[in-house]
C-alpha cells in the first residue's frame, strides 16, 4: 500500500551509471540501478519509519565448468605453463574468487598430446588441458505489489491539510472533494512479460 501525502520540493537532477547505488540523493535511502534504465523512465520512492518488504527474492547457485588448454612448441614449457597455471588457480586465485561470491570446487588435469608443426621438419606442438569447477550465486528480485488509493491533484498547501486527515475524512470532506477514489482513474493492470504466470501485476496510468 502506497500513500502518497507529504509531496516535497524538487531535487536533483541525480545522475547514476549502470549497476550502481546512490545514498545520497534521500539521506537514510540507498536506491540501487540496474542495466534497464531508459529516457524518460519515472520512480516514485516511498520513504517510511520502518523498513518495509520491497520485493520477493528468488535465488541458487549455478555450477560452471571451465576447460583451459595450453599450447606450447616446447614440451618443458607446456609442462611448467601447466603447473604454473593450474597452481596459481588454486591455490592463489582461489581465495580472491570467494570474495568475489565465485566458489572454486574442484581442479582436476587433463592429458597431454602432440600435434604436427610441421610434417616436412618434424616440428610438434604440445598441449595440456585441465579443468576448473566453480560455483557463483544467482538472485532475483520480484517486486511486491503496489496500490494507488486516491490520488489528489493538490497544492502543496492543500496536500499539506489533507495530510493530517484520516482517511474516514478525505471520504466525507466537501473541502477535499477533487480526491478520486480507485475506480475513477482509469488505471488498466499490465503483467510485464518477464513474470509471466506470476501473480504480480503493475497500474499502468493513461
Amino acid at each position: 500500500m502506497a500513500d502518497y501525502r507529504y509531496p516535497i520540493a524538487t531535487r536533483g537532477p541525480f545522475y547514476y551509471y549502470e549497476n550502481s547505488a546512490d545514498n545520497q540523493a534521500i539521506p537514510g535511502a540507498v536506491m540501487a540501478f540496474g542495466r534497464r534504465g531508459e529516457v524518460g523512465d519515472k520512480m516514485a520512492v516511498v520513504v517510511q519509519e520502518v523498513r518495509q518488504p520491497a520485493a520477493l527474492e528468488y535465488g541458487g547457485r549455478w555450477d560452471v565448468s571451465m576447460e583451459f588448454e595450453v599450447v606450447a612448441r616446447d614440451v618443458f614449457a607446456e609442462q611448467e605453463i601447466t603447473d604454473m597455471s593450474v597452481m596459481f588457480l588454486w591455490g592463489v586465485l582461489r581465495s580472491h574468487l570467494t570474495k568475489e561470491g565465485i566458489e572454486m570446487t574442484e581442479m582436476s588435469m587433463g592429458g597431454e598430446s602432440e600435434e604436427p608443426y610441421d610434417d616436412t621438419g618434424d616440428d610438434y606442438f604440445y598441449n595440456a588441458t585441465f579443468t576448473a569447477t566453480v560455483q557463483t550465486d544467482w538472485s532475483i528480485h520480484v517486486p511486491l505489489d503496489l496500490l494507488i488509493r486516491s490520488v489528489a491533484p493538490l497544492t502543496l498547501e492543500q496536500a499539506k491539510v489533507q495530510a493530517a486527515l484520516t482517511d474516514c475524512q478525505v471520504g466525507s470532506d466537501a473541502s477535499v472533494g477533487n480526491i478520486k477514489v480507485l475506480d475513477g482513474l482509469g488505471l488498466e493492470p499490465l503483467t510485464d512479460p518477464f513474470f509471466n504466470g506470476r501473480t504480480s501485476t503493475y497500474e499502468l496510468i493513461r
